[in-house]
């Protein structure tokens, strides 16, 4: 199997934990490349490679260029490095929100873009690449580089591949956002309701959390429908009643619309229940 060699630009969380989730199964890190050489260096140390110093000595030891700057900067990073000759090189990113189409236009320097997005939280650099094993990893770019980063990269790993287009990059990315972002302020609200019980902040969150555990691995176990429990799934109108007559006016039109949202999952896992009376409450 060919070697390809795999260079950095950006040594922040995201290269760290890639970079050294590579070298782990097996394949080159040609080094890092950054604006602090400090980060740079570090990350050659956690990683048992080189430091470059500038582009042209990046390019020449690279088949594969990974941009992990923040998604700011990989535009003006992709412009620095078409100053250079880069025929038939991979040149990726790893944004969850941007497509490859950042990388344009790549006729006029034979360039193969891509992009490569973990859909797992990468949070500390010394850390994360162990999370990497389970991650589900999205590919979009150019036909030519996929072949490439599927036969060369991914054939050395454990992780399973989904391949976007561009135009559904920002959908990709919302969903990534409800589910690692916008529950929180839902958490947040949980616990508030709590503190109002008596419970201090921290026991608010500590009491919640098995709640929310046994639900995550009911959904990993059983589906969305399967882990469905609760008020709204069994009509139980009185209990939603008493809801609406204690929540804060601020949280009402949320508590309705996910309310009703749920009593959408809940027709379609029991087609035999009559949810009328509940949806005309919850209007």
């Amino acid at each position: 199997m060919k070697t390809i060699r795999i260079s950095f630009i950006g040594a922040g969380k995201v290269g760290f934990s890639f970079g050294k989730y590579l070298k782990k199964h097996g394949l080159e890190i040609a080094g890092y490349l950054s604006r602090n050489p400090d980060s740079s260096r570090a990350a050659a140390e956690f990683v048992s490679t080189e430091v470059f110093l500038d582009y042209p000595s990046l390019i020449r030891e690279s088949d594969m260029i990974l941009i992990t700057t923040p998604d700011s900067s990989v535009r003006p990073v992709y412009e620095e490095l078409t100053r250079y000759p880069l025929e038939g090189r991979i040149v990726a990113h790893m944004s969850g929100g941007m497509s490859a189409d950042v990388f344009k236009p790549t006729n006029l320097f034979g360039v193969e873009p891509i992009s490569i997005h973990p859909i797992c939280p990468i949070s500390d650099k010394y850390q994360s690449y162990r999370n990497l094993e389970t991650c589900y990893f999205s590919l979009e770019g150019s036909d030519a580089a996929y072949k490439r980063v599927m036969e060369e990269v991914f054939s050395r790993l454990p992780n399973r591949t989904t391949r976007l287009t561009g135009e559904n990059k920002a959908l990709y990315h919302l969903a990534n956002v409800t589910v690692s972002n916008l529950y929180l302020p839902l958490m947040a609200k949980a616990a508030r309701y709590l503190a109002s019980c008596g419970f201090e902040e921290g026991d608010a969150i500590r009491a919640l959390s098995p709640l929310m555990e046994a639900n995550i691995r009911n959904v990993l176990e059983k589906g969305i429908l399967g882990a469905l429990t609760g008020p709204v799934e069994r009509g139980d109108c009185a209990t939603v009643k008493r809801h609406l007559s204690v929540i804060p006016p601020s949280d009402e039109a949320i508590y309705r619309e996910l309310s009703r949202s749920l009593v959408s999952l809940a027709e379609e896992k029991h087609e035999e229940r009559d949810y009328r009376e509940l949806k005309d409450l919850l209007r």
